[in-house]
This record gives C-alpha cells, structure tokens and sequence, in this order.
C-alpha cells in the first residue's frame, strides 16, 4: 500500500511539474519581454558625434560656448538627455530629423539645481543635435558650468550618424550673443534670459548651411586689446568663458571651414580704427599659423547695423591686406541690415537688433559665404 501511494504521490508531483512548466511557457508566448533602457555617454564618440567645440568635463561633455553640443541617432519612442547638476539655469534648443533636413524643434529650460536634470528632447526615432543656447555671460552664476552627461532611450543607439558637412567658428559681441533678441515682446525683466540663439544671425547661419558651429561671443567686448580686460581674441583662444586659465586644444577637433568676425561696436570707444585692422590682420594670420597650420580657412569680416561708420574703412583694409598675405577673406556690409533707420534695429531692450534684423544679417552673410567658399544654397534662408 506504502508503494502504491508513493507511486500515486509521484506521477501526481511529475504531473504537476509539466503543468507548471506549460503555464510558464504560454506566459512567455504572450507576454512581451520588458526591455531596459539603453544609455550611451556623452563621450562616447561611438555613438555621440560632438558639435561645436565641447570640452571634456569631470562626467561628460562640457557646454561653454554657443553651438557646442551633441549629434545622436537613434530609434524607439523617446530619447532624453541628461546633465549634470548645474547651480545656474541655462538653455538648450534641439533638433530633430528622419529625413536628414534639421530643423529647430524648440527650447528647453533646464533650472538650476543641486540634482542632475533629465529632459525629453525626442520623439520617434531619427537624429537629433542638442545644442546650448544661452551665452554664459546670461546665466545666474559666473562659476557656472554644464555638462552633458548621457543619452537615454527606450528604443536603441545607432552607431555614430554622419557628422555636419561644414563647420563655421564665429567670433562677435553682444549682437552676436543675441542679447534681449525676443525684446520688444517681452521686456527686459529677465536681464538677457531671453536671449536665443538659433534665432540669431549665427545660428540662423549654421542652421542654413547645417553645419557645426562654435561661437564666441560676449557682450560690451572689443576686437583691440586697448578696450581693456579680456577681448574676443582671447577669449577664441579659451576653452571656457568663466575660466581665465583655460585654454583650448585646437589640435582636439576639425579646423572650422570659415571664420565670422563682426566686431567693431564697442571698438568705437577706443577709436583707433588703424590698429584695428592691424588686430583684424593678425587674428587671421593666427588662426591659420598657430591655430590650424595650414588649414584652408576663409574669412568673412561683417559690418552690421550697429556699428559705427568708421569700422568700414578698416575692415576693408584688412580684406585687402588679409588678401595680399594669401588668406581667403571677404567683407560684408550688413548695415542696412535694418532699414535705413537704425530704430529699424531696436527691439526694446538695450538698443540690440530684433529678430527680423539678425535674419537679414544673415542673410548678408550667406550669400559672401557662398560666393567665397563655392557653397551652393540651400536656398531656404
């Protein structure tokens, strides 16, 4: 009877087991598997192609300048960025394509904090640039400083997606840093928080030629020396704003296609428009000697309309003697950017161009560019 009972007990357990295993196999069948996340760091240079002129940080990619940033391709629902924690808020503006014609799809805030921020910046699979968009001279903190951390993504990273084409450095002012560009809509009240720039000429530029860009800009700064402090072809030299020790690798990333310079504005308070275009001459000279020995750069030095009368007479010297030296230079007269009257340039705040104005100068801009360096147009400016 012991036997038998044994017997009955274990082809019961054997059954039992079969059972289960059944049950666990249809489970599997018809439950789809939950994936993990992927995550790429933003130094990976396997996946992430880096815009502009970031700098290597502590965790990541460092953010300073405008334009520096990041390419990713990937697919699935949604891809988020994440930073690393900042003390001052600061903006970033992305884009995204399935089709290869990038366009801006908007800003976002990231606030300031003690914690890092994670914000959505994609939808539905393609490549996307993720760029900063405010200058460092408008955040909170002047120890400030940003660092991209990751990419996240609910799909999966594609392998490193074709870098831009054509690179472009710019070098200007507070124009060029979109100072107040929103103003007459929205006041002065955030000192300079409204600032955008890829609603500035420089980056209404880069996004006409889709290329990388890396711009320097500050506001009130001067091409001569004798405005005192540090200037702009100093600051070209840094790879941070708010670190005076700093200095850049040149030899870290690609020699940029050409080189924008529109200064002269607060030049005018110095008034010695002769050893401007010596200063002019000799960034230049710089840039293709010591910067990027022996790279083919072209030069594009731009009058616009809040500058004074007298930088004409100088940049047109430079040309003429940047050209005799055997550099590739043009001029652009971008003055009448705004209409003859230079009200046609106020936006309410500060006396800086509007956003129609930075449309025009760039529009100025992109047709030398295309005659000096034989681009053809994309024709949508």
């Amino acid at each position: 009877m012991r036997t038998v009972l044994a017997n009955m007990r274990g082809q019961s357990e054997d059954f039992m087991s079969r059972r289960m295993q059944a049950h666990a196999f249809f489970f599997l069948l018809f439950t789809a598997p939950v994936l993990a996340d992927q995550i790429v760091l933003a130094t990976d240079t396997s996946f992430v192609v880096r815009l502009g002129r970031p700098y290597l940080g502590q965790s990541g990619l460092g953010l300073s300048w405008l334009g520096s940033g990041a390419r990713i391709s990937y697919s699935g629902k949604t891809l988020r960025a994440t930073f690393a924690p900042a003390l001052s808020a600061f903006k970033v503006t992305y884009s995204q394509s399935n089709s290869g014609a990038m366009h801006y799809e908007g800003n976002s805030w990231i606030p300031g904090s003690n914690v890092s921020e994670t914000i959505a910046i994609g939808n539905g699979g393609g490549i996307v640039d993720i760029l900063l968009n405010m200058p460092p001279q408008y955040f909170e903190s002047k120890s400030w400083n940003a660092t991209l951390i990751s990419f996240t993504t609910d799909g999966q990273f594609a392998p490193a997606p074709p870098p831009p084409s054509k690179i472009l450095h710019v070098l200007g002012d507070s124009i060029t840093a979109s100072t107040n560009i929103h103003g007459g809509t929205q006041g002065c009240a955030d000192m300079g928080f409204e600032s955008d720039y890829s609603a500035s000429w420089a980056g209404e530029l880069c996004l006409f030629f889709g290329a990388s860009c890396h711009t320097v800009a500050v506001g009130g700064k001067c091409l001569l020396d004798e405005c005192g402090g540090v200037q702009m072809q100093e600051y070209y030299r840094k790879e941070r704003m708010v670190d005076p020790g700093s200095t850049y690798n040149f030899s870290a990333s690609p020699p940029p296609d050409a080189i924008l310079i529109y200064l002269g504005t607060n030049d005018a308070r110095v008034n010695n428009w002769t050893q401007f275009t010596v200063e002019a001459l000799r960034f230049m000279q710089n840039v293709t000697k010591n910067f990027y020995p022996g790279a083919n750069i072209g030069f594009l030095l731009i009058l616009g309309p809040m500058a004074p009368v007298a930088p004409q007479t100088a940049l047109l010297n430079a040309v003429e003697q940047g050209t005799a030296a055997g550099l590739k230079v043009a001029f652009v007269n971008a003055s009448t950017a705004c209409g003859d009257d230079l009200s046609g340039c106020k936006d309410g705040c500060a006396s800086h161009p509007g956003v129609g104005s930075h449309r025009a100068i760039a529009k100025a801009a992109a047709n030398v560019l295309e005659t000096l360096m034989g681009w053809p147009s994309p024709g949508f400016l």
